[in-house]
């Protein structure tokens, strides 16, 4: 009961086939993993999405607290967004 938000990386979604097959999801939000510098990851966006509401920059971020690596994530939008996502 809950809209999902859609995560891959551009090779991943491209996978899926043409457009056409990949339009039904446009209305979801999309989470972008693409280890490249701001703001050159919006050239990876896949079709049919226009921007996406969060960016994983990279894979290998370190985080006081925890002994491994962590994803880094930006998302774009406030806290009321953010609680937005998946209502």
């Amino acid at each position: 009961g809950r809209r999902p938000m859609l995560y891959t990386d551009n090779g991943d979604w491209g996978k899926l086939g043409p457009h056409g097959k990949v339009a039904p999801f446009a209305d979801y939000p999309l989470w972008l993993a693409a280890v490249v510098p701001e703001p050159s990851f919006r050239k990876f966006i896949p079709a049919p999405w226009k921007d996406v509401a969060c960016w994983q920059y990279t894979f290998s971020r370190r985080v006081p607290g925890i002994n491994a690596n962590v994803d880094g994530d930006v998302f774009f939008g406030d806290l009321g967004a953010w609680r937005d996502i998946g209502r």
